[in-house]
């Protein structure tokens, strides 16, 4: 660059140089044109020389230089007209008219030439300045590139934990799937899914139910953070459970290089969880409603004959034992004659209370229809079955009853057989429901065994 501005030097100074020499020249040429003119017995001869001279330092000169040399030239002409013979004047005459009518119709030339030109350079500056937007925008969209790839890549994960969570029907899991994906999207953050509140910022989000994104923990003054760790940004989405927060979100990073962007993808994540977590308290209430009794809650008759069947092929594989029970409501059909049928079923709501709170989490509880319900007790002996439904029996007659003002009780009767005696399906409900007959026969308010028939 610095030897073209040289050389562009060079040639500017040898241009000045000859337009100087160029223009004496023709100054010189005036005034010896002129000279003859009015000395020289045939002028008309120089001045055609003269003309053309003219013409062509018109051409080459500007217009401003044209200029001058037309009004030195007009003064020649008009000299010659003045002093020289007719031929001479009607020739001056017209060389001055054909004269400046050349340099009209050439200055209207030149100033459509201008306007062309200005309109290009005008144009060209346009273009220019087009061409270095063009420019910066892919300056800009090459910088974007690795951060749209990045986002591209995001969402394709996000597809894939979407279709995971869609064909999850457990919390655990889907807690799993929110740590392990959420991880894999912030590689170099702490991330975490929080139950209860662990510092201010959880407990801002558990309250007012939002995201939140701190940029810089050290500057900011809306949460107290001194259990928040060294983190010098966080970010954290709640989980929702219908309208209640199941769990919160949160991403910690050291090295401050959250941005809100983030949040949103994060935000993303957990709606995907929310959808997740509703669609599994939906399947658990669906699968409830469809295994369970409406008024009782208990497993309905054709579940628990599932979960029996279960029980005899688990207890002959290991070798366990296990008791059945057939409880019984005493006189229900009279209760009902007497109080109502909605005090009926008040009845059988409490009396399954009852059985649940004598039993144990491992034990399995269904109605077996009407006033009637079956126990399965895993891992157990007869001995030891016998407690548990005595214990049953006393638990459901301390139950009183008031309604609009009527006290009254109730007795179940329940009879019992074993896994160890009867060890099909058929023959242990039987054994069961002949020892729970029995005990009827006797008085009800009892607990019978099928062994004590024996």
């Amino acid at each position: 660059m610095a030897g073209l501005r040289v050389n562009n030097g060079k040639h500017s100074l040898k241009k000045l140089v000859f337009d100087c020499v160029f223009v004496l020249l023709m100054f010189a040429g005036f005034w010896a044109v002129l000279y003859a003119l009015i000395k020289a017995e045939s002028p008309e001869t120089y001045f055609i020389v003269f003309v053309f001279i003219q013409i062509a330092a018109f051409l080459y000169f500007s217009a401003y230089a044209a200029a001058v040399i037309a009004v030195l030239s007009t003064l020649v002409a008009i000299t010659a007209v003045i002093t020289g013979s007719l031929a001479v004047k009607v020739f001056g005459a017209a060389a001055i008219l054909i004269y400046w009518g050349i340099v009209y119709f050439l200055s209207l030339h030149i100033s459509r030439e201008e306007d062309d030109c200005g309109r290009n350079k005008i144009l060209l500056e346009n273009m220019q300045m087009k061409i270095a937007e063009i420019e910066t925008a892919q300056k800009q969209g090459a910088k974007l590139i690795p951060e749209l790839k990045k986002g591209i890549a995001s969402y394709e994960k996000m597809a894939e934990f979407s279709l995971k969570l869609g064909t999850t029907f457990s919390l655990k899991d889907i807690s799993m799937f929110i740590i392990k994906f959420t991880r894999s999207i912030f590689p170099e953050a702490e991330v975490s899914l929080i139950k209860q509140a662990q510092d201010a910022c959880d407990s801002w989000v558990q309250s007012t139910q939002k995201s939140v994104y701190i940029e810089n923990t050290d500057r900011d003054y809306k949460f107290d953070l001194y259990n928040s760790g060294d983190a010098a940004s966080i970010i954290a989405c709640p989980v929702f459970d219908g309208e209640k927060i199941q769990s919160i979100i949160k991403v910690k990073d050291e090295a401050g290089k959250l941005s809100p962007s983030e949040l949103r993808v994060l935000t993303l994540i957990a709606t995907l969880s929310s959808l997740a977590v509703e669609n599994v308290k939906l399947f658990e209430t669906t699968q409830n409603l469809s295994i369970t009794d409406d008024l009782t809650e208990l497993y309905n008759h054709s579940y628990f004959m599932e979960r029996l069947r279960e029980e005899i092929s688990r207890a002959s594989r290991h070798g366990e034992e296990f008791v059945f029970l057939m409880l019984d409501i005493d006189h229900f059909k009279k209760f009902n004659d007497d109080f109502g049928h909605p005090s009926g079923d008040e009845v059988i709501r409490r009396v399954s209370a009852g059985i649940l709170k004598s039993l144990r989490t491992t034990d399995i509880v269904g109605r077996y229809g009407g006033e009637e319900f079956s126990v399965i007790l895993p891992r157990t002996d007869l001995k030891r079955g016998l407690v548990i439904a005595e214990h049953i029996r006393k638990t459901i007659k301390k139950e009183r009853f008031d309604f609009d003002g009527k006290y009254a009780g109730v007795t179940v009767t329940v009879g019992v057989s074993s896994f160890q005696d009867y060890r099909e399906e058929a023959k242990i409900i039987v054994a069961a429901d002949e020892a729970l007959y029995e005990g009827k026969k006797k008085g009800r308010d009892r607990v019978v065994s099928r062994g004590d028939l024996k």
